[in-house]
């Protein structure tokens, strides 16, 4: 009797020690993504982020017809003709007089407010001293036109909106944008000798877990904006000064950690690419975070497993010069190791078995393809398989994974997703690019579907009209998270994470019938 007790016991402390190795191996992975997959290509100078930024600093902007471009305070600029602008950048703090242009403006233009009251202004050829010009209010009474202009958000070789270089387009809002551009165009107005004094990042467990080596190598592989900051692994010597506590899952000793480092201007990160279904409770760090860097596009640092940038001037998808159903003779393949998620993936993909052939690869089915041939299984499924299954393991808010992004996108099959709402794939994906379960009322029906485009090899390459038309951005995490601890008038911020993280609406259950 006491034998078995004794058995007992150790399968109860077994399965506890069992737990936690998991979610430790689950942390551990989840913070090496922050340099596999938000800053990959570390040693080379992306050069779509290089012209992003140069552009936000150029001299001229061409706006086509009836194009609306957002100004500060909510204005809306309408312009109905071409505007073509030319400005020359003086050096800080002195009045390039001698280089100011004249823009030529339409003869009517509508001004729309806040209030969306129009005001039609007449036609100006030049700024004239003592009046009020264009777009001027109660609060900025003399707006010259060349000032107004210079506000203007930029249109980038990308085709995204880049706002010129200023604090209040780096921090969270509502506005949906992710604000990663912005973030790594970013240049803090601090005074040279407050940009030479380090801001000491600590990661807590190493900086191996997060990817990255200890002291300030890392900014300068990565050719940040702003490089003075350092990573550190150790607390500082006699409990010294640090600017930045990066946080995982787990944080040991956190009352000495409070004890240290709790302190207004040191800013607490909590860093996360799993799902909330994946995390444990957060509950012990209320009231302690200050910024949040997640795949969530409401973090205060977007940290997205990819990012899309479609190039500017492309008004239409490109027709694909090949056939890319040629020479493919399977269905669909699915990669899969976890087979108790918590959307039942996987008997989704059972039931379109019921119609269609879906080979499943990994723990989880009966075809083998090990994780150390890296990157050949997926090479192998673009030449021989139509469409990938990319189940997340979780229905919740943006966690959209290298499952889409590198294993789908970037290899020439259809991505088939379940995970992140069908908006949110849109925000992020480039256009026609995937198809979402949610779109069919069974697997039954999506599997007549698949069926249909591989009977119709037009249909099925309307979803390769994206190729060609953007790149996927090198999203420079460590950069931003330097160029914001930089910020001298960052905002007070305090994130509950357990409730931000867990709250209401965050992660949907099965949306899906059979």
């Amino acid at each position: 009797m006491r034998s078995l007790y004794l058995k007992f016991i150790g399968l109860i402390v077994g399965f506890v020690f069992l737990s936690f190795g998991f979610q430790w191996f689950v942390w551990k992975h989840a913070l090496v993504q922050v340099s596999k997959h938000a800053d990959v290509e570390q040693n080379v100078d992306d050069p779509i982020v290089t012209t992003i930024c140069e552009k936000s600093k150029s001299c001229s902007v061409k706006v086509k017809k009836s194009n609306t471009l957002a100004v500060p305070e909510k204005r809306a600029l309408v312009v109905p003709s071409l505007v073509d602008v030319t400005k020359s950048v003086p050096k800080k703090g002195s009045v390039a007089k001698e280089h100011q242009h004249v823009a030529k403006v339409p003869k009517l233009t509508k001004f729309t407010t806040k209030s969306t009251k129009v005001v039609s202004i007449p036609k100006l050829t030049k700024p004239q001293r003592g009046k009020t010009q264009i777009g001027a209010t109660s609060r900025s009474p003399n707006l010259n036109i060349k000032e107004l202009i210079s506000k203007i958000i930029l249109l980038s070789k990308s085709g995204l909106p880049i706002q010129h270089p200023k604090h209040v387009g780096i921090w969270n809002t509502k506005s949906g944008s992710d604000r990663i551009v912005e973030q790594m165009c970013y240049i803090p107005k601090s005074s040279p000798k407050s940009v030479r004094k380090p801001k000491l990042i600590l990661t807590n467990g190493g900086s191996g877990a997060w990817g990255v080596n200890p002291g300030s190598e890392t900014f300068k592989q990565h050719k940040c904006h702003v490089q003075n900051c350092e990573i550190v692994n150790t607390h500082p010597e006699g409990g010294g000064k640090i600017d930045a506590l990066l946080l995982g899952q787990f944080l040991p000793d956190l009352e000495n950690y409070i004890k240290l480092y709790r302190k207004p201007e040191i800013v607490w990160l909590f860093f996360c690419l799993e799902s909330p279904r994946a995390t444990t409770t957060f509950q012990h760090l209320e009231n302690l975070v200050n910024w949040t860097a997640t795949y969530r596009s409401d973090s205060t640092i977007v940290a997205p497993y990819e990012k899309w940038v479609p190039h500017q001037n492309l008004t239409a998808e490109i027709k694909p010069k090949r056939n890319y159903a040629e020479g493919k003779t399977k269905m669909a393949a699915m990669f899969v190791s976890n087979c108790a998620s918590s959307n039942d993936r996987l008997y989704y993909a059972y039931d379109l078995q019921k119609s269609i052939t879906v080979d499943i690869y990994g723990y989880c089915g009966t075809l083998k393809c090990p994780r150390n041939a890296g990157s050949k299984c997926f090479e192998m499924m673009s030449k021989v398989y139509k469409f990938y299954l990319a189940f997340e393991n979780a229905n919740c808010k943006d966690y959209i994974t290298e499952k889409f992004f590198v294993n789908g996108l970037q290899h020439d099959v259809i991505p088939v997703v379940m995970g992140a709402r069908k908006e949110d794939y849109e925000k992020v994906a480039p256009p026609n690019s995937f198809i979402h379960v949610d779109d069919f009322k069974s697997p039954e029906e999506l599997a007549a579907y698949l069926q249909k485009l591989d009977r119709n090899d037009d249909l099925y390459n309307q979803y390769f009209r994206w190729k060609g038309t953007g790149n996927f951005l090198n999203t420079k995490f460590w950069c931003r998270l330097c160029a914001l601890l930089n910020e001298e008038n960052r905002p007070n911020i305090n994130v509950n994470v357990e409730e931000w993280w867990r709250s209401e609406g965050v992660c949907t259950k099965d949306r899906w019938k059979t």
